[in-house]
């Protein structure tokens, strides 16, 4: 089974919403630089230069993970992006980034948090029965802390 993480969460609904790209960087750039070139997921000559712009981009890994830039230009025919606000360190080969359309990655993280928040376990356990009397012991279940985790059916 597949861990979820918040990573492959965002990714999930921001695909599912049509507002996802997703790519590894194809050329180095020395901090602070401003542009980050895909040349291949990112190439298309038939895409207008302004498809990208505005939208949200950061990188999973590397220096500069977790910081998110709003694209301030795109050339489709090179495959590079450009931010306002440039990246402090260097961007190496390899670095996988993510572009959103719809919502900033730190925006689509509140928004798991919230959902996760929200969210509960519920599981099924076997409870001795307490000799001539109507309750059930519950020592064995070391992690229950509160009336509220229990249900009777």
């Amino acid at each position: 089974m597949t861990a979820s993480t918040r990573l492959t969460i965002r990714q999930t609904a921001a695909g599912r919403l049509g507002g996802l790209t997703t790519g590894t960087a194809t050329s180095n750039g020395t901090g602070p630089v401003s542009t980050m070139t895909d040349a291949t997921n990112l190439l298309d000559s038939g895409d207008s230069n302004f498809n990208l712009v505005g939208e949200w981009i950061m990188f999973n890994t590397g220096l500069n993970a977790n910081d998110e830039k709003r694209l301030s230009s795109f050339v489709g025919s090179s495959g590079a992006v450009a931010v306002g606000n440039p990246w402090d360190s260097n961007i190496v080969i390899g670095d996988p980034y993510e572009i959103h359309a719809h919502l900033a990655p730190s925006q689509w993280n509140i928004c798991i948090d919230a959902a996760l928040r929200r969210c509960t376990r519920r599981r099924e356990e076997s409870v001795t029965i307490v000799t001539n009397q109507n309750q059930y012991s519950l020592a064995a279940l070391t992690d229950l802390t509160t009336d509220k985790q229990i249900i009777e059916i």
